[in-house]
């Protein structure tokens, strides 16, 4: 779970319940308990804009399934911030409106199945091993 202030390292992070997660430009997290982005806190789109100002070209950002439009915008900014973007197909989404929303604003580098997604996922990890 992220904890404020922390540095950033390899591995995977949860978002603590009820903050927003923000990448400060020194590659720190940051927890915020501002208002609700699209009724959610944590919020995707928080995590996804400030990510893609301090990581840009390094970062790959992947929206997933979900029952609103939390991550649409946020991944938007990555992406004109110089990020990698990937939606997971919304006809094979287990909930589509989270993914067809990004469609809206932008055309992602990729639209993958979840298996595929899985793949690419795996195929970083052995790139960066």
């Amino acid at each position: 779970e992220v904890h404020d202030k922390e540095s950033i390292k390899k591995g995977v992070y949860l978002s603590p319940a009820n903050y927003h997660v923000m990448i400060e430009p020194n590659r720190t997290f940051a927890l915020s308990t501002e208002e609700d982005v699209n009724y959610s806190r944590p919020s995707i789109d928080i995590t996804f804009e400030s990510a893609g100002h301090t990581y840009k070209k390094s970062m790959a950002g992947i929206l997933l399934s979900g029952t609103n439009s939390d991550g649409s915008r946020g991944l938007f900014s990555a992406f004109k911030s110089g990020a990698y973007t990937i939606i997971q197909d919304p006809a094979n989404a287990q909930f589509g409106i989270m993914p067809g929303e990004a469609l809206t604003f932008f055309k992602p580098h990729l639209k993958l199945k979840d298996l595929e997604i899985i793949e690419f996922v795996n195929s970083l990890v052995r790139v960066n091993k």
